[in-house]
């Protein structure tokens, strides 16, 4: 009887191992699959584009090239016509904070380039590569025109010089509005003009802008800034980083500064504007 229990255990042991061997590799080869499932999919996630974030606020003109060197889209324009400048504004896109408001831009120049007037219309992208604009920008607004100094934002900060702003600059300051509408496919304008998206997430305002009294060979160059809430319903100010502003100058603009040099002062003249030319070659962002 004994034997016949110490045989009835051990049969029942061998069993308990038997089972045991088919179930581990069991349990191991779906812990390997769901491994293998987890990295697969972490792989997917890792490789995936992620959506580029695009500047709250930038500076765009039809027909500009990119400088690299300088970071700014810049144009030479006939003076007799107009400049087609772009506010484009990320209200809801990939790195967008909501609406923009009190949005404006600074025209600045070199104090010695004339007796400068700006006009500035509202127009529409007309769906220039891809970009649509159906709502109808608001008539921009002259604030003040200034001589020295810089731009104060909402939150009371100054933008900074980078290369542009000081004693001997003018700049005129218009009123853009508030940037509200997601009714523009907007991206990133920088290096390139860049592809269109199918997704609106943005305002675009576009102007006509004419310009008389600057002095051909003189750069106007302009910067936008307004403000954001931030999650504490607290102001915050924002702007077109520098190396998305934009310049323009005009060809065979007329002189019509009324200053009156005494002998040798062009080239006193000619050297102040080298060292303010490559003042600007070294404007860094701030």
């Amino acid at each position: 009887m004994a034997q016949f229990l110490l045989s009835t255990v051990a049969d029942r042991k061998k069993s308990v191992v038997r089972d045991n061997m088919i179930l581990f590799p069991s349990i191991i080869s779906a812990t390997r699959a769901a491994l293998s499932g987890l990295v697969a999919f972490a792989t997917v996630i890792a490789v995936a584009p992620a959506a580029q974030a695009v500047p709250t606020l930038q500076v765009y003109i039809e027909g500009a090239t990119y400088d690299d060197q300088e970071e700014s889209w810049k144009i030479t324009s006939p003076a007799n016509a107009p400049i087609r400048l772009w506010a484009v504004g990320n209200v809801a896109g990939p790195g967008g904070k909501g609406p923009i408001y009190d949005v404006k831009a600074a025209f600045a120049y070199r104090s010695g380039a004339g007796n400068v007037s700006i006009n500035i219309a509202p127009s529409t992208t007309n769906g220039l590569g891809g970009f649509t604009d159906p709502s109808a920008s608001a008539a921009p607004t002259l604030v003040a025109t200034h001589s020295g100094g810089r731009p104060v934002r909402a939150d009371g900060k100054k933008l900074a010089k980078h290369g542009v702003y000081g004693q001997n600059t003018n700049w005129q300051e218009w009123s853009f509005g508030d940037f509200t509408s997601t009714d523009s496919p907007i991206a990133d304008f920088m290096d390139a003009f860049p592809q269109a998206p199918i997704e609106t997430t943005g305002q675009i305002n576009a102007y006509e802008i004419n310009v008389t009294g600057l002095a051909e060979g003189e750069w106007v160059h302009v910067d936008l800034y307004g403000s954001v809430l931030n999650r504490k319903g607290r102001v915050k100010g924002v702007f077109a980083p520098f190396s998305h502003d934009a310049e323009f100058a005009l060809l065979g603009a007329p002189v019509t500064s009324t200053e009156v040099h005494a002998p040798g002062a062009d080239l006193i003249f000619g050297a102040g504007f080298v060292l303010l030319a490559r003042r600007r070659s070294h404007k860094k962002n701030a």
